[in-house]
């Protein structure tokens, strides 16, 4: 289990089915500046997180999270090379 998962997605927010949006886990896209904040505050006390996507926005979430001290898991549906 996870303190709090970020979705971070491209340019359309697509939530895979099999993750619902609860109270304990809320579920944030990652477009604009005041989506980057609402993620700085809701992962202020986590210390694990889940990032779903990984383009260059979810990518770079992740680098930030890292040098914050967070543990990160990045997800992504697509092989890469």
């Amino acid at each position: 289990p996870y303190d709090r998962l970020v979705l971070a997605l491209g340019t359309q927010t697509r939530i895979p089915p099999l993750i619902r949006q609860t109270d304990c886990i809320p579920l944030i896209p990652f477009h604009t500046l005041s989506n980057a904040l609402a993620i700085l505050t809701q992962v202020s006390s986590a210390s694990r997180i889940a990032i779903i996507g990984g383009g260059i926005n979810g990518v770079e979430l992740a680098a930030a999270l890292c040098s914050r001290g967070v543990s990160v898991l990045l997800i992504e549906r697509a092989t890469h090379c």
